[in-house]
């Protein structure tokens, strides 16, 4: 951990001398496995199919790449070659 947040974010850490930093509390805050993130993140990788068994419509990742082409060219007015 103090590798990841020294080269990442570029500030010291020492997680063995110092278990109550804050970077390595919220650390630990985000990994903490419990049985009801297990159960939400089974639910989001199912979605696509409970939706499609339930007769719910998914939205295509296509529609959201164009609204959001949409949005650079309406903020811009123009759009980059790369996209």
């Amino acid at each position: 951990m103090d590798v990841i947040a020294s080269t990442a974010f570029g500030i010291e850490v020492d997680s063995h001398n110092d278990p109550n930093n804050q970077f390595v509390q919220n650390g630990k805050e985000i990994f903490k496995f419990s049985f009801a993130s297990a159960r939400i993140l089974i639910m989001c990788k199912c979605y696509s199919v409970l939706c499609l068994f339930v007769h719910i419509p998914v939205i295509n990742l296509c529609t959201v790449r164009g609204v959001v082409k949409l949005l650079i060219v309406g903020s811009t007015g123009q759009i980059s070659p790369s996209q």
